[in-house]
């Protein structure tokens, strides 16, 4: 039985504070959406602005990891809401065109788009990658690899996430703390690819056809 943890194709998004205000706006009820931007707004003052307000790297790194696993439960409600007024159909073409959006936004920065946009691709595609051939990474993986690969790709997705809002000016934070932050994402995505020994020549290479039941019925939350 598949482990309910490792969801690896629904971890693409990252909720810029723009895709989460448009997100299928025009086919969300009203209270979907300001249900979606209030949470995530909460999301800001408790998992991103204490982790970039850090004032050393030993409390840099606990607020890291404590914001983690905030930020995934915060990520699994608002993800559920769509899904849950959209309907998976509908939900799978809004979630195909937030990830190319994301890429414009990123490409909207005036600095650090390359080591941004880079990122991302990698973590878009390594999600994407484990997700297509998860049968074959099922088979030969212990259960406890699956559980770290899930925690890694929570991590760069809140990474990502966290140096977006911090070059966009959303949230401030000193420059060694952008750069400890590019730093964790990309050793995540490295462990990642190192364990798996995903495939490069496309870094958008995959599928987004996935099962998303996991966030309209979920279990042991």
């Amino acid at each position: 039985m598949k482990t309910e943890a490792l969801q690896p194709a629904a971890m693409t998004l990252i909720f810029t504070p723009n895709l989460v205000r448009e997100f299928g706006r025009k086919s969300l009820r009203e209270d979907t959406a300001d249900t979606a931007v209030d949470v995530y707004t909460q999301a800001l003052q408790t998992t991103f602005k204490p982790t970039a307000r850090a004032k050393s790297v030993p409390e840099f790194e606990e607020r890291w990891s404590k914001a983690i696993v905030r930020y995934a439960k915060i990520y699994d409600i608002i993800l559920r809401s769509y899904i849950e007024r959209l309907g998976p159909s509908h939900f799978r073409l809004q979630y195909i065109k937030s990830i190319t959006q994301t890429q414009h936004d990123f490409q909207k920065l005036s600095i650090a788009i390359h080591d941004l946009s880079d990122l991302y691709q990698r973590h878009v595609a390594d999600s994407i990658n484990i997700a297509t051939h998860y049968d074959e990474i099922f088979q030969n993986y212990e259960p406890q690899t699956l559980d770290r690969v899930n925690t890694l790709l929570r991590e760069s997705n809140y990474g990502i996430t966290l140096l977006y809002l911090l070059l966009s000016g959303d949230i401030s934070g000193p420059l060694w703390v952008i750069l400890k932050v590019k730093d964790r994402s990309h050793e995540s995505l490295a462990e990642i690819e190192r364990t798996f020994k995903l495939p490069t020549e496309s870094r958008l290479s995959g599928s987004l056809e996935g099962n998303f039941d996991f966030f309209l019925n979920p279990r042991g939350r």
